[in-house]
């Protein structure tokens, strides 16, 4: 079937009313968040994808890329899941696209009654492949996790905002070492790899982690800043996105790849990293500890509480 069915078209109106099945479907990024937008991607992807024929990826309001018209592709290899956009594309197709604001997708997911988890971890094992000049540099940076001490234990601390709101939700970074201290009390020592937007609050939660845990520190931008810094390059510039949005990308594959992760739901990256940990690294769930609640939290609590008594037969 390359178009949708009538049937479906009405489940799917929460974001546009569509008279009629268009054959292609066009996602338009956002130029929110990378994780705001490649979540929604994730979500959105298994939907479209060999059921409406052609799925574009419309990037016009993105940053992450490194040139004007770049996007997903600069970093990842899509395959034959979904093509960049351009208006010659979308006009070969020999009709308007059906057009979905990634910011909308949400809509979209809860009225198919669709489970978010399921959605990501279909699109991450498709697509979440890299280009391989990126491939090539990422390598350099897991082999130097490799060769920290054990066990690696990452903490991604969630900027604190600007704004009141944003302040008021924020952990201090007292808060996420005690969230690991609390979870893994016989884990001592290794490597810990602080990850964040505020680097002064990643060095508070370093300096914490150090005194509490017993862990060194991963000099995490030297190893990954080699290539270019942005820093260096023209504030704004589509190199220094393209540096920046690399730069995040080695991060989050750092957070990915470590023997324990300490997070919290407030950050979009999160669901990111804990799929990529246990759908494509087969990671313990257990390792994933998010402030807020994660998968394993009540499981947790249920034996914290005291080891049952066995059932009497």
């Amino acid at each position: 079937m390359k178009c949708f069915s009538k049937q479906l078209l009405t489940l799917l109106v929460a974001v546009a009313s569509l008279a009629f099945a268009q054959c292609c479907t066009v996602l338009q990024f956002t130029n929110h968040s990378f994780s705001a937008n490649a979540v929604r991607l994730m979500h959105a992807l298994p939907i479209f994808e060999g059921a409406n024929g052609t799925v574009f990826l419309d990037f016009t309001a993105s940053t992450h890329k490194c040139h004007a018209d770049g996007g997903w592709q600069d970093f990842f290899d899509l395959g034959s899941h979904a093509v960049p956009w351009s208006a010659e594309k979308e006009a070969a197709e020999g009709e308007a696209c059906a057009k979905y604001f990634l910011g909308n997708i949400d809509a979209v997911v809860l009225e198919a009654g669709l489970g978010w988890t399921e959605l990501l971890e279909i699109s991450l094992k498709r697509i979440w492949k890299y280009q391989p000049r990126m491939k090539t540099q990422l390598l350099h940076v897991l082999r130097s996790l490799e060769a920290a001490d054990k066990p690696t234990i990452a903490i991604h601390v969630k900027a604190h905002g600007n704004t009141p709101v944003q302040k008021h939700l924020a952990l201090s970074a007292q808060e996420y070492v005690s969230l690991f201290v609390k979870t893994f009390p016989h884990v001592k020592n290794g490597t810990c790899i602080i990850a964040g937007g505020d680097e002064a609050m990643n060095a508070e939660t370093a300096a914490l982690a150090a005194q509490q845990i017993g862990c060194k520190t991963f000099n995490r931008t030297a190893v990954h800043h080699q290539v270019g810094d942005p820093a260096n390059v023209s504030h704004g510039s589509p190199q220094a996105h393209c540096l920046l949005t690399r730069n995040l990308l080695f991060d989050l594959e750092l957070l990915a790849h470590t023997d324990y992760f300490i997070g919290t739901t407030k950050s979009g990256l999160s669901p990111l990293i804990e799929t990529l940990r246990y759908a494509l690294y087969n990671k313990d769930r257990r390792t994933f500890v998010t402030h807020g609640g994660d998968w394993y939290e009540r499981i947790r609590e249920y034996f914290h509480a005291g080891h049952p008594a066995p059932l009497k037969h």
